[in-house]
């Protein structure tokens, strides 16, 4: 059975045939990080809610860790801290795999186009991280990045496309 429970922000876990993934983990208590310089709302402290449930719970059934891009609202030391370093964890890119490696995990995995893991297919798409105008300014396109969404294909499951934080090209 395929089942999605969002937790917070862009933190989700999505369960596919009994392999459960945890998606873009921000795991820091409430109003850790100050918003984001030059956005709405950027007064606003991050993240704006606890976490509904408690980090045992959280990380208790999860076989492998999706980051669909290493910004702080969905990669954070408190992630760093508690998940278990021998989780599968799987990213977008060379640098993204780089900085996890660094953090101390020893299983992280670049979705180049796509991969199988536990009989589930992981199809990485395109997506823009921002508009047109963004990625045109110089200081805004690194800041923006690169982000990927993930489509989760099983047989006799339904198929599932995490958006992730990206504008559908």
């Amino acid at each position: 059975m395929t089942q999605y429970t969002h937790i917070r922000n862009a933190t989700g876990k999505l369960t596919i045939k009994n392999t459960t993934f945890l998606i873009d983990p921000f795991l820091a208590p409430k109003d850790t990080y100050p918003g984001f310089e030059g956005t709405f709302n950027y007064q606003q402290r991050m993240p704006m809610v606890d976490l509904p449930v408690s980090m045992d719970e959280l990380l208790n059934d999860v076989t492998a860790v999706v980051v669909t891009h290493t910004h702080l609202d969905h990669w954070d030391d408190t992630a760093v801290k508690s998940i278990p370093k021998s989780l599968p964890i799987f990213v977008q890119n060379t640098a993204d795999k780089e900085l996890i490696t660094s953090q101390g995990f020893n299983d992280v995995r670049i979705i180049f186009e796509s991969l199988e893991f536990n009989g589930i297919t992981l199809r990485k798409t395109g997506g823009s991280h921002g508009t047109v105008e963004m990625y045109a300014n110089p200081v805004l396109a690194p800041l923006a990045g690169d982000a990927m969404g993930v489509i989760f294909e099983a047989a006799d499951e339904p198929t599932v496309y995490l958006v992730g934080d990206t504008v559908w090209t």
